[in-house]
């Protein structure tokens, strides 16, 4: 779940940017916006900040497992009891 979300983020973190930086820039459509972002700041700046993707998608996914584990466990340990 977690590798799953962190692959998920490498490909639309880029998308992200580009959206960020039109509601923060003036831009003529999405291409305009791509091309020149990655013209005057380089192509690594669309993943600008997917460090931080990558640690939610862990963590969220991480704990959505955990807990997902952990309530099939009591439901399997209260239909063994008999309750």
């Amino acid at each position: 779940s977690a590798l799953g979300g962190m692959g998920a983020a490498t490909f639309c973190h880029p998308i992200d940017v580009v959206r960020i930086q039109m509601q923060l820039f003036e831009y003529r459509n999405t291409g305009h916006a791509a091309l020149s972002i990655a013209r005057t700041q380089g192509i690594g700046a669309m993943y600008n900040g997917v460090t931080a993707a990558y640690l939610r998608q862990w963590t969220y996914g991480s704990c959505r497992m955990g807990a997902y584990s952990y309530m099939l466990n009591q439901a399997k340990q209260k239909r063994a009891d008999g309750n």
